[in-house]
């Protein structure tokens, strides 16, 4: 940025007014060390109207270094005196003459209006955009609109274990409707890195009839090919969904167990995407070389039904863990067979 600022006094007519006052900032904001994030401190960047009457072919006239560091923008734009002033030329006249004299005094009055005037003018052109009030300003709260957009809450967030922009990429996937398979495998493989995400659909699944709405002879008036059924459960194809995390190295396995780091991240992505009340399984198949037999006195804790071995993981089950996701703040994690 230093190398800039040679570029911006000397060709001040090739840059647009935003664009100058955007580059000045960083200037500025580099050679002080503002912290990130930190309280904003004044920039010491005035604007003042160009005093002429000709026709102006830029928005700004030239760029001045001041003597306590600072910089003055002469704009050919939105000032109270010049070609564009609202008000009658007789005022910009009578400057133009006062100047010729060597006086300044009303300029300099008028000046005390552009020094608010021209800092509100790039508040409102800056307002809207995001993306510069985040990466150049740093500013907090221009997250809070794309959070609301995505329904995160932050705080919630930072529990999980995610950084505050790890969802950002993700505010388009997250205000989507209706949610899909492709959708959450983007979101997990984004945060589950290098983990390969697959999501199986539609896996069966054994409810309860509730008693009261069972079939009996002579009660319920049920109808036969309707809603009549014999037993005391029946299939669902629609309210299950399966995880399957393949190729996860140990030191991810280890904390995509229930209580890891990488878990909490889990669950929290599952009912942020999820709107539907879904039962959800997690398959996760550690890579074979780094799933070792369980071992009294080892370095890490051996669960069983979850990463607890006898043998050498030979076969395909013993290295594909399986557990059922909880989705309500109720819910705990429990190991669960396939079934």
């Amino acid at each position: 940025m230093p190398a800039l600022e040679p570029v911006l006094l000397g060709e001040a007519k090739h840059f647009a007014y935003f664009q100058a006052i955007r580059l000045l900032r960083r200037i500025v904001r580099e050679r002080r060390g503002d912290a990130v994030g930190g309280p904003a401190a004044p920039m010491p960047i005035h604007t003042r109207p160009n005093l002429a009457l000709s026709f102006p072919d830029t928005d700004v006239e030239r760029i001045d270094k001041a003597e306590d560091g600072g910089y003055r923008v002469i704009a050919n734009f939105f000032g109270l005196y010049g070609v564009s002033s609202p008000l009658p030329t007789f005022y910009t006249e009578d400057l133009i003459d006062e100047a010729s004299k060597g006086r300044h005094a009303a300029r300099s009055f008028l000046d005390v209006l552009h020094r608010v005037l021209y800092p509100l003018l790039f508040d409102a052109w800056l307002k809207y955009r995001l993306s510069l009030r985040i990466v150049e300003d740093h500013d907090a709260a221009a997250l809070r609109p794309l959070y609301a957009l995505a329904g995160v809450d932050v705080r919630t967030a930072r529990d999980a274990g995610l950084h505050e922009h790890a969802l950002l990429r993700h505010v388009g996937l997250l205000s989507q409707r209706p949610r899909s398979a492709a959708g959450l495998r983007a979101l997990l493989a984004d945060v589950l890195a290098p983990s390969t995400v697959d999501i199986e659909q539609c896996v069966p699944q054994w409810l309860p009839i509730p008693v009261d709405q069972r079939t009996r002879v002579g009660a319920n008036a049920h109808r036969l090919g309707v809603d009549a059924r014999v037993g005391e459960r029946m299939r669902d194809d629609g309210g299950r969904l399966r995880i399957v995390l393949g190729d996860v190295p140990g030191p991810l396995f280890r904390e995509l167990m229930p209580c890891g780091d990488a878990f909490r991240r889990l669950r929290f992505l599952a009912r942020l995407y999820l709107t539907l009340p879904f039962v959800v399984d997690v398959e996760v198949r550690v890579r074979t070389r780094d799933a070792g037999p369980a071992r009294c006195g080892g370095d890490a804790w051996s669960r069983v039904g979850l990463d607890a071995w006898l043998g050498g993981p030979s076969a395909k089950h013993a290295t594909s863990p399986e557990f059922r996701l909880p989705t309500s703040p109720f819910d705990q994690a429990r190991p669960h067979h396939a079934g």
